[in-house]
């Protein structure tokens, strides 16, 4: 009889113990499920809100830096801050066949001619985004009505055609404008999200249009259209006075990056390309 006793004593310890192993195992599973799926909330979330800023690649930065360099080498270049609600129509049409000729989108001659308005605005675009407007018209040597034409615009066809004075211009480009040729130099860039943000140093030559004379090296397309030197450079130029290119190097930059300009500028990536926002200058 007391062996009975003691057999049931052991039988409900034992299920006391099972249905406690249960009970934990049971807590435990229910713990690690939902705890990971808290995790997974808080990793959603930090990716969908992630506002913090991170350096660019290098391949970022190269592709960012030809970016800059194909708005400053041509007559953009001329804005120390750049707005284009500022820039003429001729301008932007200005700075398009600039693209067009140097990158020879239009075949190896070079010019605009047989391009369609509908080309020329996508061009334009890919730079600037569908929501900065472009006008076709007739491409002039400079902003005033009677200026020669460079290149017409055919607007029945939606085609560039050649103009008289484009037959007498080497570059069939709009050389009244001021073309700068600057020296990029990155600083910094960072990212948040698809913005993009490149503070850069550049140095410039003195503007030139036709035939130039002696030329100076500035930190700021304002100081070398003012002819204000960054310091004295005399071993950048030839016993004539003029830049030579070649001896704008890494080294001569590390000579005066503390004394000139930093600008910065704002992309946005879309599609594949870096759609420009603004550029700013400061000291």
């Amino acid at each position: 009889m007391e062996n009975k006793k003691n057999n049931m004593g052991v039988l409900v310890v034992t299920i006391i113990l099972a249905i406690a192993l249960i009970a934990s195992g049971g807590y435990i599973t229910y713990t690690e499920f939902f705890s990971k799926k808290e995790g997974n909330k808080t990793e959603q979330k930090d990716n969908t809100n992630n506002t913090s800023k991170i350096n660019i690649t290098d391949a970022e930065q190269t592709n960012l830096l030809n970016r800059i360099k194909d708005i400053n080498n041509y007559n953009l270049g001329m804005y120390d801050e750049l707005d284009l609600s500022k820039v003429s129509n001729q301008e932007k049409l200005a700075f398009v066949s600039f693209i067009v000729i140097n990158n020879k989108l239009n075949g190896e001659n070079g010019s605009v001619v047989g391009l369609s308005g509908k080309k020329v605005i996508e061009i334009y675009q890919s730079y600037f985004g569908k929501n900065n407007s472009i006008t076709n018209e007739d491409i002039k040597m400079g902003n005033t009505t009677d200026s020669e034409v460079l290149f017409k615009y055919n607007k029945d066809k939606d085609v560039y055609e050649i103009g008289k004075e484009a037959w007498k211009n080497l570059y069939y480009a709009p050389m009244s404008y001021l073309i700068t040729t600057p020296s990029t130099f990155f600083v910094e860039g960072s990212k948040t999200n698809n913005t993009y943000t490149v503070k850069v140093k550049s140095l410039f030559e003195t503007p030139c249009s036709g035939v130039c004379g002696a030329k100076v090296i500035a930190g700021s397309y304002k100081d070398a259209s003012d002819m204000k030197k960054i310091e004295d450079t005399d071993s950048w130029y030839d016993k004539d006075g003029n830049l030579i290119k070649e001896k704008i190097t890494d080294a001569d930059y590390e000579q005066v990056k503390d004394k000139i300009s930093t600008y910065t500028y704002t992309f946005i990536l879309e599609n594949g390309n870096y759609i420009f926002q603004n550029k700013t200058i400061s000291k």
